[in-house]
């Protein structure tokens, strides 16, 4: 057997996080990032693509710690929107893992985010045509997206002659919808190489280019779909291309050598095997599988009892490799063990190849009368798109040799698909118990239903032939219940809001004839939250597990475990995720998970129906009535409408409604004398109406917001005035002290205009008093003239009298211009001496005004930073306000229906040993204070033949009463005495029965009921 085999995987726990069948609630969930991968040793600019109510997206989760985010920001330092760092550590080894978004609404379901070694560069457009085309370097990895429908990408890649070149493509196995045809044209426009993706082997060619030139790689979805769920990763380099590893299982914990195939393998040795008409080279190589622990995360859900390992020791190359337990041989195709060859006998593992068309591989082995052999065919859930067609033979020789071939079976499927609709758990690998009715030789036979049209040598199987060792695995399966119930789940994780429920399916994969019962259970859970145990009951293809969240859990995100119990086997459920319902000839498609995440809320669970019971056994007719409480919560009073499913067939059920105001009520079952025996688990779903409010809280913080902005505003505003009010001051000093300046330039001038003047005055009066004393010498020298001609002639003394008269007259004259310009030099110096003074005082007054100009500048800057950060503060609060009534919108009260999951009750339901009838007589009536007696009759059946005890049974407060009678086990009447109190209230008594018991049928206590109308009157 094929068993147990996984890489180990650490999970990084953030403590800060199927849903309580709450659909129409908010739940984030994840569609798509970009890019989906990355080189180790690189940070990358991831974005999320497609995504539902990631209100407030905290966080990335990746599943080993060597991934890292941040929030992006940009170049102004803020935050960019859905946007995250990543950074992939140096010792992150390639590899497939997986990223969770984490918010308000919860942590979401992951999606794969690949490791490589080559650099990355996105996907630039328009590359529509080969025109436009992207240049690609090679050993390069261009992470690409089919934008649209009908998207056409092309790549250009410059080769020289001889080079040979790998392209890859990968999608599949990173959760995308897209399925690559990839073209390869030379320059001269042929087609030189195509590929596609079929199932999980993804699209890939390998060409040598003959010439220097310039290939053109075109890509599109086969059915030209498109979309942010359509990315892929297009590798092209020159590392060996593994197509796959002969044998494809290995036992474990054990170095085995193997033999590597594949295209462009240095040191490979040619052989004549094909694949997209490239011949195939060969290469031994050792593998050293580790201890087997189950299926590698990728895996299908149908893969969860096969082991598996990703092997990646060959650079750019991932191959899924099944994992045999230790100790089992391990043969291949060729080894002799075929219809010629010699028999194996006991337990084995053999390998083979549908590589050619119509090829069949034949295994013969040996067998013991009494013998039980488990042959499992294991291909498809490998990732094989193959379709195994298995035929068991027995050879019988006579004496001559001659053999003779009896077919004893055909097997083509899977017999287990306990997913259903809800979950593909479906596998076409076939499967068959030969039990051996005597010694002899086996031969089975291995072929392809469709090997006509898709043989390839890597399409191989594994045949896993052992004794039966009866064991199950469990598939959790991570998701979110639809609104009513009926349709398939949708993608989601395990989110639960406080105070509600949540259900998570977990169904079985039984192993070797397992058929016992599985005790199911969760652990790891944090504070708050709880777990009822389920059982799986024989037969039953799985279970729903509740948890329970208090109402007071605190909020958290963590890993937790499903587990199985069945006598001495334990078993950790394996995890499933949903990728995509069916779509483009696509089936609904889900793959395992690295592990089991939860997530507490913030938020409340409307209202809450819980049962007053956890278990229940029941006989056919009989009733059951059920305590059901209804737990409200947020003001909540609406009408709750509670139904049940999960019970067996033929069992009246009834509808609970909860009107407004009213918590309690009860529910009545009532198991027909055919209901269906056996175990089940009973579930109830409550549906009402809500007014829900989405995220309040991010209301109250955008207003807390705005009324801090408005302080701030305000103390701003407080700022600005005092340093306008401080700007204004200045600048009214500034005018009067210009206004004085002013005042003393004029006053300046106006002496400057005086001194001037004065000085013009003196110096025309110095010219008179020049003038004067010239005249005065003229006229003194007339006089001297004049004394001695008077003295040598005897002149007349007239002209000495007139020149002593003109002196005179000029001594005058000259004596009023002394007068007049010592009197103008005195009235110039104190002009001058004023002027200078003023001159000062208009220096001084400039000074004080350059320096007020100053204070003034600086007072107007500090009033313009002021009022810039008042603006920004004003535009903020416009912000703010416009997100608090966004926010407020967004949570004003809406209309929702939610249907949210009850607790479970484990039913038991056995035959009944008998049938009880009863004649009340009156219709039931019993006037207060009286009695009425009721015959009452038992008819034994099954096998039944022992006494019974029959009992009233009604709801308290009635005010009735009745001694129990006994039925000997040898009569099958009795009379029963109902009595009702004189005080008793008048009423119709509701859910009264007459019920038979027995203290042992079968090995137990057995009760039968039968209904009857009873009412209290007047």
């Amino acid at each position: 057997m094929i068993r147990r085999l996984r890489i180990p995987v650490r999970l990084i726990l953030l403590t800060t996080f199927l849903p309580v069948a709450t659909a129409q609630l908010p739940q984030i969930r994840l569609s798509s990032v970009f890019p989906q991968g990355g080189a180790a040793g690189s940070t990358v600019r991831v974005g999320i693509t497609e995504s539902t109510d990631n209100d407030e997206l905290s966080a990335l989760l990746f599943s080993d710690p060597g991934i890292t985010a941040i929030p992006a920001k940009d170049d102004s330092g803020a935050e960019i929107a859905n946007t995250f760092d990543v950074s992939v550590g140096d010792g992150v080894e390639p590899g497939y893992y997986e990223v969770r978004l984490q918010g308000l609404f919860g942590v979401s379901n992951p999606r794969t985010f690949r490791v490589d070694t080559l650099p990355e560069v996105n996907e630039s457009e328009p590359n529509n045509t080969a025109d436009t085309a992207q240049p690609a370097s090679i050993s390069q990895i261009i992470n690409a997206r089919a934008d649209a429908a009908g998207d056409i990408d092309n790549f250009r890649i410059a080769v020289v002659a001889g080079q040979t070149i790998t392209i890859r493509t990968e999608a599949a196995r990173i959760d995308s919808l897209m399925q690559p045809v990839v073209q390869v044209r030379n320059e001269a426009g042929r087609r030189i190489g195509r590929s596609r993706r079929t199932l999980d082997q993804e699209a890939t060619i390998v060409v040598t280019s003959d010439r220097d030139q310039t290939l053109t790689v075109k890509i599109h979805d086969i059915v030209y779909g498109g979309g942010h769920k359509y990315p892929y990763r297009l590798t092209v380099d020159t590392r060996p291309l593994v197509d796959f590893v002969w044998p494809p299982v290995v036992p474990s914990g054990a170095e085995t050598a193997v033999m590597l195939y594949g295209r462009h393998l240095p040191g490979g040795e040619l052989t004549n095997l094909k694949i997209n008409g490239t011949l195939l080279s060969r290469k031994l190589h050792f593998i050293d599988a580790v201890s087997a622990a189950g299926p590698s995360t990728g895996s299908s859900p149908a893969a969860s009892a096969v082991d598996t390992q990703w092997w990646n020791d060959i650079d750019g190359n991932i191959l899924r490799l099944a994992v045999c337990r230790g100790g089992i041989p391990v043969y291949r195709e060729s080894d002799p063990i075929t219809a010629s060859g010699t028999q194996l006998t006991g337990p084995f593992t053999v390998a083979g190849r549908f590589r050619s068309r119509g090829n069949e591989s034949t295994f013969r082995f040996f067998a013991r009368k009494g013998d039980v052999r488990d042959i499992e065919v294991v291909s498809q859930r490998l990732g094989v798109p193959a379709n195994s067609v298995l035929y068991v033979e027995k050879i019988t020789k006579s004496e001559d040799g001659t053999e003779t071939v009896k077919l004893l079976a055909t097997e083509m499927d899977g017999r287990q698909n306990p997913g259903g609709n809800q979950l593909p758990t479906f596998t076409n690998d076939a499967a068959y118990r030969l039990k051996v009715k005597e010694d002899g030789i086996y031969q089975l036979r291995v072929g392809d239903r469709f090997a006509g049209s898709n043989a390839s040598p890597d399409r191989f199987f594994v045949v896993d032939v052992h004794s039966p060792q009866p064991d199950f695995e469990l598939i959790a399966f991570e998701s979110i219940a639809s609104a009513d119930g009926a349709a398939p789940a949708t993608t989601g994780s395990v989110c639960i809001r406080r105070g509600g429920n949540y259900e998570i399916p977990v169904y079985v994969i039984r192993e070797d004839g397992h058929n016992l019962a599985i005790t199911v259970t969760a652990e790891d859970l944090p504070e708050g939250i709880t777990c009822v145990p389920a059982a799986i009951a024989p037969g039953k293809p799985g279970t729903k597990l509740l948890l329970k969240a208090a109402d007071d859990a605190p909020e958290a995100t963590v890993q937790f475990r499903i587990t199985g119990t069945s006598d001495d086997l334990k078993r950790e459920a394996h995890v499933a995720t949903l990728l995509y319902d069916g779509i483009n000839g696509l089936p609904r498609t889900g793959r395992l998970t690295h592990a089991l995440m939860l997530n507490v809320m913030r938020d409340y669970e409307p209202f809450t129906v819980q049962f007053g019971l956890a278990e229940a056994v029941v006989h056919q007719d009989q009733q059951l009535l059920i305590p059901v409480t209804l737990k409200r919560r947020d003001g909540f009073n609406g009408k709750v409408d509670v139904t049940f499913i999960g019970q067996p067939k033929n069992v009246d059920v009834p509808t609970v409604s909860f009107a407004p105001d009213v918590a309690t009520a009860t529910a009545r079952l009532y198991f027909k004398e055919n209901a269906k025996t056996g175990s089940t688990q009973l579930l109830a779903y409550g549906t009402g109406p809500v007014k829900y409010r989405r995220n309040p809280w991010m209301a109250e913080r955008a207003h807390t917001l705005v009324a801090e902005i408005q302080k701030q505003v305000d103390q701003q505003q407080t700022i600005l005035n005092d340093a306008t009010a401080a700007t204004t001051a200045i600048d009214e000093e500034v005018a009067t002290v210009t206004k004085s300046i002013s005042a003393l330039k004029n006053q300046l001038e106006t002496e400057q205009t005086e001194i001037t003047q004065l000085k013009s005055k003196i110096a025309k009066a110095t010219g008179e008093e020049g003038a004067t004393l010239a005249a005065i010498r003229k006229i003194q020298q007339t006089q001297l003239t004049a004394a001695a001609t008077v003295e040598a002639a005897n002149t007349p003394l007239d002209a000495l009298e007139t020149a002593s008269k003109a002196l005179e007259s000029a001594a005058t004259e000259l004596a009023r211009v002394t007068t007049e310009i010592a009197g103008q030099t005195k009235h110039l110096k104190t002009s001058i001496r004023e002027a200078m003074e003023n001159r000062k005082q208009r220096d001084a007054a400039q000074a004080g005004l350059t320096a007020l100009q100053e204070k003034l500048k600086l007072a107007k800057a500090t009033a313009a930073a002021a009022q810039q950060k008042q603006d920004k503060l004003n535009a903020k609060k416009t912000k703010a306000d416009e997100a608090a009534k966004a926010a407020d919108a967004a949570a004003q009260p809406k209309d929702v229906t939610v249907r949210a999951v009850a607790s479970a009750i484990d039913l038991n339901v056995y035959t009944t040993p008998g049938k009880i009838t009863a004649a009340v007589p009156d219709g039931g009536a019993i006037k207060r204070g009286t009695s009425i007696e009721v015959p009452v009759t038992i008819t034994r059946k099954n096998d039944f033949a022992g006494a019974a005890t029959v009992t009233l049974i009604l709801p308290e407060g009635t005010g009735l009463t009745a001694e129990d009678i006994n039925i000997p086990e040898d009569q099958t009447e009795g009379k029963m005495t109902i009595t009702a109190a004189a005080d008793a209230s008048v009423a119709d008594i509701a859910n009264a029965v007459f019920r038979a018991t027995t203290p042992e049928f079968n090995g137990r206590p057995a009760s039968f009921d039968v209904p009857i109308a009873l009412k209290v009157t007047e």
